[in-house]
């Protein structure tokens, strides 16, 4: 609750250490109770509760992950303290390197269905990283710690997925620096 010569509410809708929601109250007709305050409060489990158990919380995450490949294949970021706080508002895994893979639509551009259905199938596959229809390929961003192997020797599965698929797929060389994502996409 604050005043600042006006009087309003601020509420965040949090899971876990995430914010989903931000619920604002502002005073028009009469000053806030603490009965609006109560309510606030009540709305705002019950959103979270709604996130947690259908399963909204995930696909949520995964949306701020995908809007944030996008962003950085498009040259939104310009510094690192930019792209560092957006990964901390999202959440984003810190990596040591990163790669990008792409796989090429070679048809045209496909229908929704098509486009929804095979990203879906990605993330399934890789649930952790995220992906996104760019360009005419799609694109997904891998992590990877130091101590572990390869980053294409990792991915077996999605290897066996473009090749039942007959989709042909390029992954760019690793990269620390999230500033040159487009570098390595092109």
């Amino acid at each position: 609750y604050c005043s600042d010569g006006r009087e309003w509410l601020l509420s965040t809708v949090k899971v876990g250490q995430i914010t989903v929601a931000w619920i604002v109250v502002h005073r028009i007709c009469r000053s806030i109770t603490d009965r609006d305050i109560e309510i606030v409060q009540i709305l705002r489990n019950v959103i979270a509760t709604y996130f947690m158990t259908e399963n909204n919380f995930s696909s949520a995450v995964g949306k701020y992950q995908d809007i944030f490949l996008r962003d950085l294949l498009s040259g939104t970021y310009t510094t690192r303290e930019a792209i560092d706080a957006v990964k901390r508002q999202i959440h984003f895994l810190n990596y040591d390197s990163y790669c990008i893979i792409a796989v090429k639509w070679s048809t045209g551009t496909p229908d929704n269905s098509t486009l929804n259905s095979i990203l879906q199938q990605i993330r399934i596959l890789m649930p952790d990283n995220p992906a996104i229809f760019h360009e005419r390929y799609f694109a997904i961003l891998l992590g990877q710690k130091q101590d572990t192997g390869g980053l294409l020797n990792s991915n077996y599965v999605l290897r066996e997925f473009l090749a039942i698929n007959k989709l042909q797929a390029g992954m760019s060389r690793s990269f620390s620096n999230l500033l040159e994502t487009p570098k390595y996409f092109a």
